[in-house]
């Protein structure tokens, strides 16, 4: 006969497991029902913390965390995710001291060294110390790769920080040459040849014509590479009273991945003309009603900054004819370099290796200047140095192509109060200013196969 009172330490079980496959509501429901009948089951309020993480509820999760910490104050991860829910919150100097204190606890705690070195500026000695703790912890041959990775990420940052340019740029090669990533150039361009012969002018205006999709204007969609400026483009537009922000959303490469089940099986993107016309409407209808929890009174716009978007402007068109695409552009030569000082969770093949980063940046060119040809409005050119060098005449003409009008917040994006949760967390919560122009002269005499490459592809 079936318990009806499961055990507690099952139920924690069930929330470990529904945390790593990121079904958070069941993880929220597991760890709620262990807290029933355990109150002060550290392990589940603390966890239960990590998941409202998860779903962006900071604030309930850094309250849950302290809590968690109050009962089992010697647990190096507690301390960790708390400083990860700070910074989130943009409140560095505690998130800081949450870093250290999980350091202290767990001196090889390769993770939390990663992840503290990205909250502040090692301007003063601070930076020698940990460099020289990092590097004494490296040389100990005991660690595991991805410890070893971590590692050499933060020491990078940190001697980057430091004006070490050398000593920097060896620890990232280390780093990206640790993460093992290989990158296939040719099922890529597949890939792009495909969107290109799949999304013409003629397609497009033919589907248009049959009004597929959704009249809303409220998607505002940013695109891209990364580390071109998105994070500070949303928080420009985040901070306008009748924007709202998403995050990086994974919806429409999720309804690509979903539309060969109601296309008779086919490929994407070539089914997308196989959908019954109600498809599209339902697919837009259903990402409109995903953005529920966060629509205000007042919300005109919800921005989607999901970079890799790019391969996916046709069909966001479709979806969506009335929204708007912001296409951010930096030099390539600072975008890429960034990119390889990124350590991104996953996906990104391409960013470990120098030479790749050229032909990815150049093909996202390409793609772009395709989508520009074939679509006759709705996507606006946005160059990240025109922005840090004028910028209240830059963002004038962004929130005029937005349909709303002038905020004189917009300029005081860095007071703007919201949790930000990709790598510019720190640079966004501060003015604009030039420190990430020409950042690629600091490293030129190693970049060479970055150069070359953007050379070898331009015009791809």
């Amino acid at each position: 006969m079936k318990s009806s009172n499961p055990d507690p330490a099952d139920l924690f079980g069930k929330g470990l497991e529904w945390l790593k496959r990121d079904r958070f509501p069941e993880a929220q429901a597991a760890f709620g029902d262990v807290l029933r009948r355990q109150p002060n089951h550290p392990g589940a309020i603390h966890y239960l913390g990590v998941t409202l993480m998860r779903l962006d509820r900071f604030d309930e999760a850094v309250a849950l965390i302290r809590r968690s910490i109050r009962l089992r104050p010697g647990v190096a991860d507690y301390h960790h995710n708390l400083g990860a829910a700070l910074r989130a919150l943009g409140e560095f100097d505690e998130a800081e001291q949450a870093y250290r204190k999980a350091i202290e606890l767990r001196p090889d705690y390769a993770e939390a060294w990663f992840n503290y070195s990205g909250v502040k500026r090692f301007r003063d000695e601070s930076g020698a110390a940990a460099l020289a703790t990092i590097e004494a912890q490296l040389a100990t041959g005991t660690l595991s790769d991805l410890d070893r990775e971590f590692l050499h990420f933060a020491a990078g940052k940190i001697a980057d920080d430091r004006g070490e340019f050398d000593l920097a740029f060896s620890h990232y090669q280390e780093g990206n040459r640790l993460r093992g990533h290989v990158f296939d150039r040719e099922d890529f361009l597949r890939m792009i040849d495909r969107l290109e012969q799949t999304f013409t002018n003629e397609t497009l205006l033919s589907l248009g014509a049959k009004r597929v999709g959704c009249d809303s204007e409220e998607p505002v969609f940013i695109v891209g590479m990364p580390r071109s400026g998105t994070t500070l483009v949303e928080q420009i537009l985040a901070s306008h009273p009748s924007i709202v922000a998403a995050g990086e959303l994974p919806d429409i490469r999720a309804i690509a991945g979903t539309i060969s089940q109601y296309a008779g099986g086919a490929s994407y993107p070539e089914n997308v003309l196989a959908l019954p016309e109600a498809a599209l409407e339902g697919f837009a209808s259903h990402y409109l009603k995903l953005r529920d929890p966060i629509r205000e009174p007042g919300t005109r716009r919800i921005v989607d900054k999901m970079p890799s978007n790019f391969l996916h402007v046709g069909l966001i068109r479709l979806l969506f004819p009335n929204s708007r695409i912001i296409h951010l552009v930096r030099d390539p030569r600072d975008t890429c370099l960034s990119c390889w000082f990124q350590r991104f969770r996953s996906g990104h093949e391409y960013a470990s290796d120098l030479a790749d980063l050229g032909f990815y940046y150049r093909v996202q060119e390409r793609m772009m200047r395709h989508w520009k040809s074939v679509i006759s409005r709705g996507i606006h050119t946005l160059h990240y140095e025109s922005l840090v060098e004028s910028p209240e005449a830059v963002v004038r003409e962004m929130l005029e192509f937005c349909g709303v009008t002038w905020d004189d917040a917009c300029l005081r994006f860095h007071q703007t109060e919201r949790a930000v949760t990709t790598a510019s967390n720190l640079q966004v919560r501060q003015p604009l200013n030039r420190r990430g122009l020409d950042r690629w002269k600091n490293y030129e005499t190693h970049l060479a196969p970055l150069f070359e490459s953007l050379a070898a592809h331009a015009g791809q």
